[in-house]
């Protein structure tokens, strides 16, 4: 987000520090997609098979930290968003549209399949490369689950768990009351942190300014300190208001000069002019929107920042008065306008969204909050790729009362496959095959795309740069993400509700203890050789066996079982001994007497 030019324009007054003994908060998306950058610098933007992994991700930040706190920089606390105000939705929404039509643009493109990357990239990671100049990032869109990967490795971590927070609210404005209480300075990418109130003593760096030098033998980082009171004193502006009112004129699409914008605020031109725009404009810096709530004692958010978002928007929604009724004023009314910015996947657009496939799973996991809640919750928007600011996808929620049963529909599945396999990353990956199956047959659909996909597998002819592939890559993705969303909404619930949890809810809590983490979800450069497993190991016939698929799918299936038989006779078929040694040219020799 952020203020544009405010930082390009602030930056004659900066001063160059060292952290040596500094104490630094750091704003944990910036970070996440600073480690995103330095594990990308000499990556092909173009090219999915190049995007970092979650392990490496994890890696890095770790070691990116480990560094930090080598040269004698103090890490108070790192700060992720738990919760966006209201006032940011059509923020978001022009975000997921111009993602939307990026991926469409990449995809006209690419329309035979992705760029291929390179093998054996190495994985050495510059940390501290110097100042860099920020960039779009390329045409790419970035790795789904990176900020909950970065959050996942920062709290598997023995020296920065603790320091970990996913806080009710946006992470800009609890920077700012922590540096503003205590001091100190905020890492941050984000130039909004300098229209906060830091007090006397916060101040800010950024991460793109940040530099490895040797001081007198030992490392030190070196960043360009931007101090907010200095700086008003330096351009003889008030205090209280003054880079808040600069930063207002900058935000006003005028070809206006910094001297210009400058001597603006400080005669209050635009704040005369727009007064209702501006007290707008410094609401979300002075009363930043907070949840407050008794279910949010500290281990309460021990979420993923997005699905933080959705639990505390629905007990925002909750607190509010319920709509009349035509009949009478009572709380018959349910919970509505609950949304879900669901993880940008990279999936083809000219399929149904990846996440399509899982929605069943999102659908219990989103009605499982009913039990906390006073009145049911009708239904939840989701955003995933997105044609237009009125779009979104409405999911009907399942009844309070009908949460058993789908409680039990999960652990059945999920039970039959584990009797087909006793290997972790298979099960899921058939689960998710499930799943597709499943939508394909309720859609009227007689060609599912898994078992298209595993059709190829066994014929030897699967291209993994294809659409295809990466699609199904994506749905399966999607539906490990939508797991562990289950998993983790039905944690909250656990550790809120005061009656005793029903027998299937606690036993398909236990099955979902095994969802892998993050950075064992399957990418594009090891989902082939997973796939090559399923068929080695069997499991595609007991899959069809165990479950009673219509005759068109089970036919597909037994096809693909046909070209498995195939291949792997083929790969046992002893060589006939040749004559002599040699092999002669002549076919006829084949038919004369040994």
């Amino acid at each position: 987000m952020g203020i544009p030019h405010l930082k390009r324009h602030l930056e004659p007054y900066a001063t160059r520090i060292d952290l040596d003994n500094r104490a630094v908060v750091i704003d944990g998306p910036a970070l996440a997609y600073h480690i995103l950058f330095l594990c990308r610098r000499t990556a092909s933007r173009n090219s999915p098979f190049e995007l970092p992994s979650y392990r490496l991700l994890g890696e890095t930040v770790i070691s990116w930290l480990d560094e930090l706190l080598a040269c004698g920089v103090f890490v108070s606390t790192i700060i992720f968003d738990g919760y966006l105000p209201e006032a940011k939705t059509e923020e978001r929404k022009q975000r997921l549209l111009r993602l939307s039509k990026g991926l469409g643009n990449y995809f006209a493109s690419h329309p035979t399949g992705v760029p291929s990357g390179r093998t054996g990239r190495s994985q050495n990671v510059v940390l501290f490369p110097g100042p860099f100049a920020l960039n779009s990032g390329g045409s790419l869109p970035i790795p789904a689950f990176l900020v909950p990967a970065v959050i996942e490795a920062l709290k598997k971590s023995g020296s920065y768990g603790n320091l970990t927070r996913v806080v009710p609210g946006e992470a800009d404005s609890f920077c700012a009351l922590h540096v503003r209480s205590h001091g100190g300075v905020v890492l941050t990418s984000d130039s909004d942190l300098l229209v906060h109130d830091l007090g006397q003593n916060g101040s800010v760096a950024f991460f793109s300014d940040l530099e490895l030098k040797v001081d007198s033998g030992d490392q030190v980082v070196v960043a360009a300190e931007y101090l907010p009171a200095h700086i008003c004193t330096r351009l003889s502006i008030a205090p209280g208001k003054g880079i808040r009112a600069l930063a207002f004129e900058l935000s006003i699409p005028l070809s206006l000069t910094f001297e210009q914008s400058l001597e603006r605020s400080k005669r209050g031109t635009s704040l005369g002019a727009h007064p209702m725009e501006y007290e707008k404009f410094i609401r979300q810096y002075l009363l930043p929107e907070v949840v407050e709530h008794e279910f949010l004692s500290p281990p309460a958010l021990d979420l993923d920042p997005r699905i933080s978002e959705h639990i505390l928007e629905v007990i925002v929604l909750s607190s509010r008065p319920p709509r009349a009724t035509s009949g009478d004023q009572s709380s018959e009314d349910g919970i509505e306008g609950a949304s879900m910015y669901l993880p940008f996947l990279l999936d083809s657009p000219s399929r149904t969204s990846a996440w399509e496939a899982s929605r069943s799973v999102r659908q219990a996991a989103y009605g499982l909050l009913q039990i906390l809640m006073d009145r049911p919750i009708r239904k939840v928007i989701e955003f995933r790729r997105l044609q237009s600011p009125s779009g979104g996808t409405h999911l009907q929620l399942p009844q309070l009362s009908s949460l058993d049963s789908d409680c039990l529909d999960i652990i059945e599945s999920i039970s039959r496959i584990r009797e087909i396999t006793a290997q972790p990353d298979i099960q899921w990956v058939m689960f998710s095959v499930y799943q597709d199956i499943s939508l394909s047959i309720a859609q009227g659909k007689t060609r599912p795309l898994s078992i298209q996909v595993l059709q190829m597998e066994a014929k030897g002819t699967l291209d993994t740069t294809s659409w295809e592939f990466v699609h199904f890559l994506a749905q399966v993705q999607g539906t490990l993400y939508s797991l562990r969303m289950l998993q983790q909404i039905m944690d909250f619930v656990f550790n809120q509700a005061d009656q005793n949890m029903s027998k299937p809810f606690a036993d398909l809590r236990s099955y979902l203890s095994k969802i892998p983490p993050l950075d064992e979800f399957p990418l594009l450069e090891n989902f082939a050789p997973l796939l090559q497993h399923i068929h080695q190991a069997g499991c595609l016939s007991a899959f069809a066996a165990a479950f009673q698929f219509p005759d068109d799918v089970a036919a597909q299936m037994m096809r693909a079982l046909h070209f498995e038989e195939r291949k792997r006779q083929k790969a046992t078929k002893k060589p006939q001994p040749v004559p002599n040694g040699r092999l002669s040219n002549n076919p006829f020799d084949l038919l004369r007497p040994g």
